[in-house]
């Protein structure tokens, strides 16, 4: 009789209080599937707040790796990650373009140089230019080549303080890792301008127009027009060999 006793006693706690701690957690909340949420972050965040993989109620994580919704589509995150900002939080903020000094330790050639700033020295790339090859390796010096080094080595002399400048719809180094940089000398000319306009360089678009396009193909019409450097000698062309 004692036994029964006891049994009937449990049996009322369960009714009164659900039948365990993790139902009582998941209460009032309708059963979730996989397909309520549109991302694979979505589902992990909900899967973290109802308990996790010590309860899953919801059973979002079949093989029990801690990973809700595999099979959702990205963005994903995984446990221990940070979650994935709420759907009316504001967009981050675009990427700003950067500034600043530096002295030209030497000319590379028509569209690079070396430049030393206040955290060492840096292959600076210019942007948005093209000129002929002088230093790659396996190629001979193309048409040009030299008469561009030498117009970046007039503008662009050794000692002379610049500014450096990164484009925000660019990457801030190539794959080579040079600093992409609009490179101002202290006369207040930009170097690119400078070489377009003698004809030595052409415009280079790498996957997106960088936000000075509009103006260096002026420059560059202009040249063409006066049948300037490459436009006289290389028939209009930055990589042709002599």
């Amino acid at each position: 009789m004692r036994d029964l006793a006891a049994l009937a006693v449990a049996l009322l706690a369960v009714l009164a209080f659900g039948a365990t701690p993790a139902s009582a957690s998941h209460q009032g909340t309708p059963d979730q599937d996989c397909s309520n949420f549109g991302s694979q972050a979505l589902s992990q965040d909900y899967f973290e707040a109802h308990g996790g993989p010590s309860q899953d109620p919801d059973q979002l994580d079949s093989d029990g790796d801690g990973v809700a919704c595999e099979s959702n589509p990205c963005p994903c995150r995984g446990p221990g990650q940070s979650p994935s900002p709420p759907l009316d939080s504001p967009p981050p903020p675009p990427p700003q373009d950067q500034r600043g000094s530096a002295v030209i330790v030497r000319v590379i050639d028509g569209d690079t140089v070396l430049a030393r700033t206040d955290r060492g020295e840096v292959t600076v790339r210019l942007i948005g230019i093209d000129t002929p090859e002088t230093k790659k390796r396996g190629t001979p010096i193309e048409c040009g080549g030299r008469e561009a080094t030498r117009v970046m080595r007039r503008f662009a002399r050794v000692g002379e303080r610049v500014t450096l400048a990164t484009d925000a719809t660019q990457d801030t180094f190539d794959r080579f890792g040079r600093l992409l940089a609009y490179v101002t000398g202290d006369n207040g000319r930009l170097l690119q301008m400078e070489t377009l306009a003698k004809g030595w360089a052409k415009v280079y678009v790498f996957e997106d127009r960088f936000q000075r396009y509009a103006r260096f193909a002026t420059a560059q019409r202009s040249a063409k027009r006066a049948r300037r450097g490459v436009f006289r000698r290389c028939g209009g062309k930055v990589h042709r060999r002599p």
